[in-house]
């Protein structure tokens, strides 16, 4: 019994150790390196939710009253969110370029760039 329970033992601990490896590399993401990837889904809950995060914190940074409309295009490198956003601006629907990074298993968010589109 007791060659069981170290092997039992050894056991578990090498597979924490590699599970810890692996979250420990995951959480490396920041500049991959690899460029954006396109998300394919931005009516995703999660994107969207990044989206008004955006115009919330932009908002509050220049006290202009951006309303969230939908978002036209995402991309995602590691921690960071590329959206394309319509929103309106007192009525007028224009487009804005926003970058979100994020550190979802800390619940950290920061608005890196948001600008006007032409």
């Amino acid at each position: 019994m007791t060659t069981q329970s170290s092997l039992l033992v050894l056991f578990l601990l090498l597979c924490s150790t590699t599970f810890l490896s692996h979250l420990a590399t995951a959480q490396e993401f920041p500049g991959r390196g690899d460029g954006y990837k396109r998300i394919k889904d931005v009516k995703y809950y999660h994107v969207v939710d990044i989206a008004n995060y955006a115009i919330e914190e932009h908002n509050r940074q220049t006290g202009q009253e951006l309303q969230f409309v939908r978002i036209i295009r995402g991309y995602l490198d590691g921690r960071y969110y590329k959206l394309i956003i319509l929103a309106k601006d007192h009525g007028r629907k224009q487009r804005y370029e926003a970058v979100v990074w994020e550190k979802l298993w800390d619940k950290l968010r920061e608005l890196v760039s948001f600008k006007l589109l032409a």
